[in-house]
């Protein structure tokens, strides 16, 4: 799988890890894999085997496709956005929400003016 693809895999997986409240220890132990082979796959930075692939799928609840395969309906970056911030704690996620509409209103304010011009 190409890197940017293990990386989308991760984000995907911590995503769904996250929904159901399991901490990647608790994913490991489900899933007979050691911790540091989740927190490699979720950095992208492992290209899990298909027997690991399917204990998690298996754990999660999930499809592989829902986890390999982006919706192609959805804009590919309004969907980053989302791994992000699902992929954050409560407290993180208030602070990205907060950023995230003030840096828009700063671009949408500069784009504005630079029309003017």
């Amino acid at each position: 799988m190409p890197v940017d693809d293990l990386g989308k895999l991760g984000m995907r997986m911590r995503v769904a890890r996250n929904e159901m409240g399991l901490t990647q220890q608790r994913l490991s132990d489900m899933c007979h894999v050691s911790i540091r082979e989740i927190a490699k796959i979720e950095n992208g930075e492992m290209n899990p085997s298909f027997l690991i692939l399917k204990a998690i799928i298996q754990v999660l609840h999930n499809s592989l496709d829902s986890l390999i395969i982006s919706d192609g309906s959805a804009d590919e970056g309004a969907e980053q956005m989302k791994m992000l911030y699902l992929s954050c704690s409560p407290e993180m996620q208030e602070t990205l929400l907060n950023n995230t509409k003030r840096l828009t209103e700063e671009l949408i304010s500069l784009s504005k003016k630079l029309e003017k011009e």
